[in-house]
């Protein structure tokens, strides 16, 4: 599943990062896998699916931002 995103994660996360020019929020974006990760630990599906639909949208509103439609 994971090698399947390699080629989106290419072109999309330099443009996700470099969209975010201050460091709290390239530091939120840390932030947002520990409490991925976390969820995942605690053995908590629902907390990860929650995390995760945060990214994402976090993730689709910087890139949109940037000019990616």
């Amino acid at each position: 599943v994971i090698s399947s995103f390699r080629t989106v994660m290419e072109q999309t996360c330099p443009i996700g990062w470099f969209s975010r020019p201050t460091e709290a929020e390239r530091i939120a974006v840390f932030d947002m896998h520990d409490a991925i990760a976390d969820a995942i630990r605690r053995q908590d599906p629902q907390g990860a699916e929650r995390s995760m639909a945060e990214h994402f949208d976090l993730s689709i509103k910087a890139l949109v931002a940037a000019g990616i439609n």
